[in-house]
């Protein structure tokens, strides 16, 4: 069975989670809005906070 969304483990904290990317998990679900709009309310209305419930990785090419 192939995956729509890659799945990869990585560490919040202290713990290795299962995660998906943000931006690929966008694509795959068609959204309208532009990325950094949809992501800053997800997070928002989700009430996550960084290093606990999502990690950041600086896009490809920027740094």
């Amino acid at each position: 069975m192939s995956q729509i969304i890659k799945i990869t483990a990585n560490v919040i904290g202290t713990s290795e989670v299962n995660s998906v990317d943000a931006r690929e998990l966008y694509s795959a679900l068609e959204i309208k809005k532009d990325f950094s709009t949809w992501i800053k309310k997800q997070i928002e209305s989700l009430g996550l906070d960084e290093n606990i419930d999502f990690i950041l990785f600086p896009q490809k090419g920027k740094t």
